[in-house]
């Protein structure tokens, strides 16, 4: 027996408005493709997809500059088959110590249309290249910019950000996170990206005051990404300066070497000529006023008494009682304020290049909800300010 189905003219009306949906929303999906990271020291350079539509890579092509380029398909380790979100390793021999990679979807190595000169990086130093081809397709920022800092390189921008401030690379940045004067405690923290033992370090007040990181550590030295460890050194409560060294050469401002300073109570303290010259401290006369603990509250990158805090005038804000949670974090970050008089403070998160990712207004009185999907994993800094002063600063690990 056969069953005839007649469809009323309203109901083919709505069907055909949903499938020509479903069609327009198929065919407005589409890959991005990019590099995602160079890691000169072992020639692996992975690519990833960063939009919304599978595709296949296997044709497109990678070049260091003319005559020495590769098709994917032969140099790719996995599948060159990417769907949303899913990333491949090629085998590519670079230079580790300064070169520009270029990434086409046809073999035209010439050409700056941004459709085949899809993405570009460099690093070790500027005009590598094709770099006038990539800034004129949109996809560098400047012939001169480059990525500095050691190998890997790490892109962490979204779909359409292009240029050397979204790139990140493996650095050791140890920065002087609090000192309290009341327990003579100081706390060291790694902003960077990689794991770094800081034993071998120095800890100076001035001349003839120092002592090593390994002496005066109360915990581990072996700091991950995030990781923090006091030391206790016996400091001035009413005016001081405390540098942070590499090494024993306290006479050095060579920011490789002195790598930190802060001084409070009173400007001109020991040293702060020597970190004014190495871009540590903003101004031989500024100083953190107010009672300590004294808190850091800047990126990796800020340097100067702007970015410290002390605890006058914000005692009422920790009264208020934050918490802060999950840390580390993989899709949705908290913050809860109980205190219900507590409204309309801004919320910052930075990377590590000092670039804002996330600003929004957040309110006493409840749970705060912060999505963090769209960031890249890695080391973030999270700051809570009234309009005028920072009132908390946190380190945020997004895994």
């Amino acid at each position: 027996m056969k069953c005839k189905i007649t469809l009323n003219r309203g109901l083919k009306t709505v069907l055909g408005i949903v499938f020509s949906t479903m069609i327009g929303i198929a065919a407005n999906a589409q890959a991005v493709i990019r590099v995602e990271s160079v890691n000169t020291a072992t020639d692996e350079i992975s690519l990833i997809n960063l939009g919304d539509a599978t595709l296949d890579i296997g044709s497109y092509w990678l070049c260091l500059g003319p005559g020495s380029y590769v098709q994917v398909s032969n140099a790719a380790v996995g599948s060159t088959n990417l769907a949303p979100g899913e990333n491949v390793s090629v085998a590519y021999n670079v230079d580790p110590v300064a070169d520009g990679f270029s990434l086409f979807t046809t073999n035209s190595f010439s050409s700056s249309d941004p459709n085949i000169l899809i993405d570009y990086v460099q690093w070790g130093a500027g005009n590598q290249p094709r770099v006038g081809q990539a800034v004129t397709a949109g996809r560098w920022d400047s012939a001169s910019n480059f990525v500095s800092g050691e190998s890997p390189y790490t892109f962490t921008g979204t779909a359409t950000d292009f240029g050397s401030a979204f790139w990140a690379s493996t650095q050791d940045i140890i920065r002087i996170l609090s000192v309290n004067t009341g327990t003579d405690e100081i706390v060291l923290s790694n902003f960077g990206t990689t794991t770094v033992d800081i034993g071998s370090y120095w800890l100076c007040l001035g001349p003839g005051s120092y002592v090593q990181v390994s002496n005066a550590a109360v915990g581990s030295t072996n700091l991950a990404p995030g990781e923090d460890v006091s030391v206790a050194y016996n400091v001035d409560p009413v005016a001081d300066g405390f540098s942070l060294f590499t090494t024993n050469s306290f006479g050095s401002s060579d920011p490789d070497i002195l790598i930190d300073y802060i001084q409070w109570g009173a400007g001109n303290q020991p040293r702060v000529g020597q970190a004014v010259t190495a871009g540590r401290w903003d101004n031989v006369n500024s100083f953190v006023s107010g009672d300590s603990p004294y808190t850091f509250a800047g990126t990796a990158t800020d340097f100067g008494s702007a970015f410290w805090n002390s605890t006058l005038g914000i005692d009422d804000f920790f009264e208020s009682s934050v918490n802060i949670y999950p840390n580390p974090v993989n899709t949705e970050l908290n913050i809860n304020i109980q205190d219900e008089s507590i409204s309309e403070l801004d919320l910052d998160i930075y990377d590590l290049s000092g670039r804002k990712v996330i600003s929004q207004v957040i309110n006493g009185g409840l749970i705060n909800s912060i999505d963090l999907v769209s960031l890249r994993n890695g080391l973030y800094m999270l700051t809570i300010s009234d309009g005028t002063n920072v009132v908390l600063s946190e380190k945020i690990l997004k895994r």
